[in-house]
């Protein structure tokens, strides 16, 4: 399968860096936002049963090989909602053409 195919949809990738402290002495964060083509699709959806508890969506994203994202990165796909890496990013590696088609991770949205 040509993934390539499937990276139709417009995001970014967002990293946060420190960036100083406020004037309370907490960490401020800056963000460096890479745009890149992405798939996105939501995995699973659970609506807690208590009231007044969060709703959890977990997403497959797929971007194009050689973005270098990580597990404190966030990635905004263009009409998704913003999506927190969950776990390592994996680089898929495709045996018969001997070099990386794409990165594959796992994402959740809350709110």
């Amino acid at each position: 399968m040509n993934v390539e195919r499937l990276l139709v949809r417009h995001c970014e990738v967002v990293r946060r860096h420190p960036d100083g402290e406020d004037v309370y002495g907490n960490v401020t964060m800056v963000d460096e936002v890479t745009a890149t083509r992405c798939y996105a699709e939501q995995r699973r959806s659970a609506e807690p049963a208590a009231a007044g508890e969060r709703a959890v969506s977990d997403w497959l994203v797929m971007l194009p090989a050689g973005i270098d994202v990580t597990i404190a990165d966030a990635i905004r796909p263009a009409g998704a909602p913003s999506l927190e890496v969950v776990g390592d990013p994996w680089a898929v590696h495709n045996p018969r053409l001997n070099q990386t088609s794409h990165i594959e991770l796992l994402a959740r949205e809350t709110g």
